[in-house]
């Protein structure tokens, strides 16, 4: 061999090296990708289990309708808390419960009016309503600027507070739906 050859085969094995060299490090780096996406599968596939037992249990309900007073209490309670003088708490009215389709569970709805109230007032209110194991979640809330306060920051508010009551529907007979 001349030595042309041998210096053109010494830059092939050379370049040959760099591609392997190059092609590994691809390679390695696919590989990493990989370990990663199916960590995140398998964490996908976990939540995805969780979410479904939290959807084959039943919602927090309450056994029976809640006494007036109790709601009465939890509301005042939570009002006090946000520092909502009592007389700003004008008016606490429970409404009918009402099924919800044909599902064994009622809504119960209870109206909330406050005067000259402020926002942080009311965030608060809710916060210490809706958090926690009162059951109690908020379906509406309503704002309104009293007369002579336009511009000002405090409002009137009616809000419905809604629990869940576990009530199943009696059997019906055949053909009659409810």
């Amino acid at each position: 061999m001349n030595r042309r050859m041998t210096f053109m085969l010494a830059v092939m094995v050379v370049l040959l090296a760099l591609v392997a060299v190059y092609c590994f490090g691809l390679l390695d780096e696919q590989r990493a990708a990989a370990a990663q996406a199916y960590e995140g599968l398998e964490r996908s596939r976990q939540l995805a289990e969780i979410i479904k037992e939290h959807r084959q249990r039943p919602a927090l309900a309450a056994e029976q309708e809640r006494l007036s007073s109790e709601i009465n209490r939890l509301i005042e309670e939570a009002a006090r808390r946000a520092d909502i003088p009592a007389g700003n708490l004008s008016l606490i009215t429970p409404m009918p419960a009402i099924r919800i389709g044909d599902t064994a569970y009622k809504e119960k709805p209870t109206q909330v009016s406050l005067r000259a109230v402020t926002l942080k007032q009311v965030v608060m209110l809710m916060h210490q309503l809706v958090s926690g194991d009162s059951g109690l979640h908020a379906r509406s809330v309503d704002f309104r600027t009293p007369r002579g306060n336009e511009g000002g920051d405090q409002w009137e508010v009616e809000l419905v507070l809604t629990y869940l009551i576990y009530e199943p529907l009696q059997n019906a007979a055949p053909g009659v739906r409810r």
